[in-house]
């Protein structure tokens, strides 16, 4: 049995199991108190460059009424799911997501591309493996991680250190300084910097553009890098200086590796 044929079969099965509207629905629409035609329930797809969990709820595929238009969907579909099955066997992980991605928007439910998405995720998570030690007290640090866009990372973070926060102070006390109201203090934060992407004195709007965001990390995070960039770290304060400890993070995914 090749894997086109059950493509083809298992395409077939589940576009044909979908309610298509018939004439006499169609014509009661207009009619009060009309029902509406049942739909089929769609499966909701996981990833993206947020963290792991959140999904992504597009509406059900309704196949069309119009034999001919039928046909064209099956055989889009079927032709980038083999051509999809095709990338993963020659190793190219990128052009397989983007051939299930593409067949996604058209049949956004689709079980075998929800599934191949899944396994290429999980074959890039495991792709590389790297361990390193954030310190307490300095600013950004490099990982030695050049994370690739588009491409899946999980961070797992354990350990503890202590963050200090020391003002002399009157009876009025103090507010927390803008630039820590972003995020929860002594949290550990990341930042994607990109050297050939990033400008933060170039008046330029496109250069603003690209400057790095920093971002939350915490004790894990999944997401898929935006950008292409070495990956920094440290503790979220505005003085680092007194603090104490270290935390050790591990970072899996498809990445490169460069000289700190």
């Amino acid at each position: 049995m090749t894997t086109s044929w059950w493509i083809g079969c298992s395409l077939i099965a589940f576009l044909f199991s979908v309610p298509v509207m018939d004439v006499s629905a169609q014509n009661r629409f207009n009619q009060p108190r009309a029902r509406a035609t049942p739909r089929a329930r769609a499966t909701p797809i996981v990833g993206g460059p947020e963290n792991k969990g959140e999904k992504n709820n597009q509406p059900a595929y309704v196949p069309p009424s119009d034999e001919r238009l039928r046909r064209l969907h099956i055989q889009f579909v079927q032709e980038g799911m083999e051509l999809a099955k095709e990338f993963e066997n020659r190793g190219q992980t990128q052009e397989a997501r983007m051939a299930c991605q593409d067949v996604l928007r058209l049949v956004p439910q689709l079980p075998a591309a929800i599934e191949m998405l899944d396994r290429l995720d999980a074959k890039a998570l495991d792709a590389g493996r790297k361990v390193f030690i954030v310190k307490a007290n300095q600013d950004w640090q490099d990982t030695g991680v050049i994370v690739l866009e588009g491409e899946p990372i999980k961070i797992s973070v354990s350990g503890s250190w202590t963050f200090k926060l020391t003002r002399e102070l009157d009876a009025d006390g103090m507010e927390i300084p803008k630039e820590l109201q972003e995020f929860r203090l002594g949290s550990l934060i990341g930042l994607i910097y990109s050297p050939d992407g990033a400008s933060s004195s170039s008046n330029n709007n496109q250069d603003k553009k690209n400057d790095p965001k920093v971002f939350t990390i915490g004790k894990e995070k999944q997401f898929k890098a935006p950008r292409t960039g070495k990956l920094l770290l440290r503790m979220h304060d505005a003085d680092l200086s007194d603090n104490i400890g270290t935390l050790n993070v591990e970072i899996r995914g498809t990445f490169k590796t460069g000289s700190r």
